[in-house]
């Protein structure tokens, strides 16, 4: 009896010791799910703080390309108007020179100064000085003795040279107008059909990727603040069950199948009745490209398609498959077969 009382004394000290140890364990395990839901906590802060960051580097990209494509664009136009400055001091100086020759030519063979002369003002024209001033001249004239009468025919040569090139001058002038007038409607039309297209090219691609991901959304986005045609497109997805997110964050796969889905949709805005694609199904895995082959089908009904691929998946799918074979080493041999007409008459 003495034994089994014993028994129960150390039974009960066991208990107790086993209560307060479950008390003790129970004690840590809400400390430690504490601390766990405060590094849950501390994590989804820390990744909120990076996604912050990685968004501000690429505005902050962006900003700097643009900033270089508008350094690179200036560039461009100070070059261009350096030549052009170039150009006309040229043509200026053969002016210039031009001009000089024909004052020392009036000078030295008619004793006439044209430099003194200065402009003519008709308001200030005062017909008695002009006329003692022509009679000057005659004298002038008459005192050298005889005429050179191929002084005219210069003057008629220098006047036909000088209308000559004012008219050249007048049509460079209005060809540049009307060049200039014409960029100015070509870039009004290009930033008129860039909008209307890149609106059309955007939904198909809403389309379009809810096709290859069942639930998902995407979504095209012109930079803001900035010319259209020199804008920054963001491209943002969403598969069904993650966040709206670049499409930089995206899987390797998940990025290839989103690219394929806007190559679509620019195809559905500008469609042709045949489409060659080469390898874009190399980085998709067996999953993503029955996903794109199930949509490749759909597009098929109305566009003939010539896929080059290593794929297993998409070689099955094909109607035909034309290839290289080596039956023996060293000898090559083409090989087409029709996949349709191969499996009727498995069938058959």
């Amino acid at each position: 009896l003495k034994g089994h009382e014993a028994a129960i004394r150390r039974l009960q000290d066991e208990v107790t010791r086993a209560d307060g140890e479950r008390a003790r364990l129970a004690g840590e395990e809400e400390e430690t799910t504490a601390r766990l839901a405060a590094r849950h906590e501390e994590r989804e802060r820390l990744e909120g703080e990076r996604q912050d960051r990685h968004r501000q580097w690429q505005e902050r990209t962006a900003e700097g390309r643009r900033l270089e494509d508008e350094i690179g664009r200036l560039q461009r136009e100070t070059n261009a108007e350096k030549e052009r400055r170039h150009g006309l001091e040229l043509r200026l100086a053969e002016l210039d020179a031009e001009s000089r020759r024909i004052q020392e030519r009036l000078t030295e063979e008619h004793g006439v100064d044209v430099a003194a002369l200065g402009p003519l003002d008709e308001a200030d024209f005062d017909a008695d000085a002009a006329g003692e001033r022509l009679e000057q001249i005659r004298l002038s004239i008459s005192r050298l003795g005889a005429v050179n009468v191929g002084v005219l025919q210069d003057f008629e040569e220098q006047k036909e040279r000088y209308d000559f090139l004012c008219g050249h001058r007048d049509d460079l002038q209005a060809a540049a107008e009307d060049l200039r007038k014409t960029l100015q409607h070509i870039d009004r039309v290009a930033r008129r059909l860039f909008r209307e297209t890149f609106v059309e090219i955007r939904e198909k691609f809403r389309q379009t990727f809810a096709r290859f991901f069942p639930g998902g959304e995407a979504d095209l986005q012109l930079e803001a603040d900035v010319d259209p045609l020199e804008a920054n497109i963001e491209i943002t997805a969403r598969p069904r069950g993650k966040r709206l997110q670049s499409i930089g964050l995206l899987s390797g796969g998940e990025r290839a199948l989103t690219a394929i889905a806007l190559l679509f949709a620019i195809y559905q805005v500008k469609p042709s009745p045949w489409c060659i694609l080469d390898e874009v199904d190399a980085p998709l895995d067996d999953a993503n490209t029955e996903r794109f082959l199930r949509v490749l089908h759909e597009f098929a009904r109305t566009t003939q398609f010539v896929m080059v691929t290593h794929n297993k998946l998409s070689m099955a799918s094909a109607d035909a498959l034309h290839g290289v074979t080596m039956p023996e080493e060293g000898v090559s041999q083409l090989v087409s077969v029709q996949v349709v007409e191969e499996m009727l008459e498995a069938a058959g």
